[in-house]
């Protein structure tokens, strides 16, 4: 037999059990009916467009091309661009950068490649500045540019200083990081 105050602890746990599935089954008939609702939306009726319009060409129209004012007919300043966009590429770039990197080269530099497939080597800095310095080349052998405009691909470290980051510059500013250029 069991005494008064167990039947009433009893009770009382019967009554929070009940009161608590009671609220649970009305959240979760909210929910259900919340999704029903929604479900009769598209995605755009829910969210607001106007924090998802992107400056974007449409279709039909061509995205606008990347031009360096006072370039001649050999591109020599378009070229120079390249060399530096490719110069301050990373050593050992992520996925995430070389694609970044293919993505820049495609938009800005692709009218460089006349009818020839871009295939750029982005696994570092240095394959790519050599890449870029060889297809330069290549360029202005087929258009007949004089001899000056054709580099010196052999050269990294003379193509980093001329396009490169000034690294001189940097050391007087963050030199006191230690490791940083030693």
């Amino acid at each position: 037999m069991q005494n008064r105050v167990e039947v009433e602890a009893k009770l009382r746990q019967e009554t929070r059990d009940a009161i608590f599935n009671r609220q649970i089954a009305q959240a979760l008939a909210k929910k259900q009916d919340e999704r029903q609702r929604s479900g009769q939306l598209h995605y755009a009726d829910l969210v607001n467009s106007e924090e998802y319009n992107l400056n974007r060409p449409t279709f039909g129209q061509d995205p606008e091309v990347f031009k360096v004012e006072g370039d001649d007919k050999w591109k020599t300043k378009k070229w120079e661009a390249m060399m530096s966009d490719c110069a301050f590429y990373f050593d050992k770039p992520t996925i995430s950068e070389e694609s970044a990197m293919k993505r820049t080269l495609l938009t800005k530099y692709d009218d460089l490649f006349p009818g020839v497939a871009m295939r750029p080597t982005l696994q570092s800095r240095k394959d790519l500045v050599n890449w870029a310095c060889a297809a330069q080349n290549a360029f202005m052998q087929n258009k007949g540019a004089p001899a000056e405009n054709v580099m010196d691909c052999t050269r990294y470290q003379g193509l980093l200083d001329k396009y490169g980051p000034n690294y001189s510059s940097l050391k007087g500013k963050v030199g006191h990081l230690r490791g940083l250029f030693d």
